[in-house]
């Protein structure tokens, strides 16, 4: 049978709304990433602790990452962009101008971060 598609205003694409209907098909898939993401969830939380950053759990796989400024997050969030990392800015939300939203992949994908969140707070005192 063929799935009924819902409109979703973050505009999902066709091919993710498939392979996330193919997840949820293969159970045991799905048991064992979340699995990895939590793993990876709870690396990375101790990580930027560790780098002195403060966060607010998503209670998904996703964190909300706080700056003391807005100007340091911007400078961060370019940081990143340069080296081909994205993290979603918060600025066009209200009370969120410090903050960005990162979503957490595998443990190596979060190493990775961890080094370049580092390497920008060496680089900016």
């Amino acid at each position: 049978a063929l799935p009924i598609w819902i409109r979703n205003p973050k505009l999902i694409s066709l091919p993710a709304q498939i392979s996330a209907i193919a997840a949820l098909d293969d159970i045991e898939y799905m048991n064992s990433y979340v699995k990895i993401v939590n793993e990876a969830l709870e690396y990375f939380t101790k990580g930027i602790i560790d780098l002195g950053f403060y966060y607010k759990p998503g209670g998904g796989n996703f964190i909300l990452l706080k700056f003391d400024t807005e100007s340091n997050k911007e400078s961060c969030l370019n940081y990143l962009e340069e080296r081909s990392v994205y993290i979603r800015n918060l600025k066009h939300l209200q009370g969120m101008n410090t903050f960005a939203r990162i979503t957490i992949g595998t443990k190596p994908n979060m190493e990775y971060l961890l080094s370049l969140l580092n390497d920008w707070k060496i680089s900016n005192g």
